[in-house]
């Protein structure tokens, strides 16, 4: 693009393979070789650089946003609050609306992995086992019945990495090995967070450890603000920072 709006593909943090979304941001004073970003990009975040154009061509495939088509499929809006509802409720039309009755099992099997959660702050192994195992039968009680196309087809890419991951924490020897499929089942139950919305009391905070996991870094859920981490327990309960907030 011309001017001072640009897009860029930014690294999705913590997937398996690597992923890209399509973002736009705004560019500040030319440095040399180089432009300031003024607006649309956070510190430590990581952009392609090389494949741009393949990463570009597999987006227009699968219809989402991409340089040639920006107002299809979903475009990130970080750091531009007056863009986040639009792109939400692309995500929502996309998915039909969604059973409430669905989002109140969700918010229900999420208060159960808050449980966990905190055994693994606790660093309680016996505990972690107990609330897995309560976590697995939460699971079993979200009808996913209750979802109709997309919808559908999106809780059942989720569901069995979940299922999969929760049965690590409950067969695994040892609290740090456990952590490792707590990582996974907190990245999946994020993901349903947010594509499906939930019914809950308080509001829901995304929290982040940057030192987690040999320094890969660590997500989990919470309903407090003040952190308490899992991945370390008192050994560094502080550590790390709110990234997002989902309302009740």
């Amino acid at each position: 693009w011309t001017g001072k709006r640009a897009v860029v593909y930014v690294k999705i943090p913590n997937r398996d393979k690597p992923s890209f979304i399509y973002r736009e941001i705004v560019l500040g004073a030319e440095t040399g070789r180089f432009y300031v970003v003024s607006s649309g990009l956070q510190e430590g975040e990581e952009i392609a650089s090389n494949g741009v154009f393949k990463i570009d061509a597999s987006a227009q495939l699968l219809g989402k946003a991409s340089m040639m088509n920006p107002d299809k499929g979903e475009i990130s809006t970080k750091n531009n609050p007056g863009e986040k509802k639009k792109a939400m409720d692309k995500t929502k039309i996309a998915l039909g609306k969604i059973d409430n009755k669905f989002k109140n099992q969700l918010g229900t099997f999420v208060n159960t992995y808050l449980k966990m959660k905190d055994a693994f702050v606790a660093t309680d192994e016996k505990t972690v086992e107990k609330e897995a195992k309560n976590l697995l039968a939460a699971l079993n009680k979200v009808d996913m019945k209750l979802l109709k196309g997309d919808a559908h087809i999106e809780w059942m890419k989720l569901q069995k990495p979940i299922k999969d991951n929760i049965n690590g924490i409950v067969n695994m020897k040892g609290v740090e090995m456990k952590r490792s499929h707590f990582s996974i089942v907190s990245n999946k139950i994020t993901d349903a967070v947010e594509i499906f919305g939930i019914h809950t009391d308080k509001p829901i905070y995304l929290e982040f450890c940057p030192m987690a996991l040999d320094n890969k870094g660590g997500f989990w859920l919470s309903k407090e603000k003040e952190i308490k981490n899992p991945y370390f327990g008192d050994k560094m309960l502080r550590c790390g920072e709110v990234k997002k907030e989902f309302k009740k």
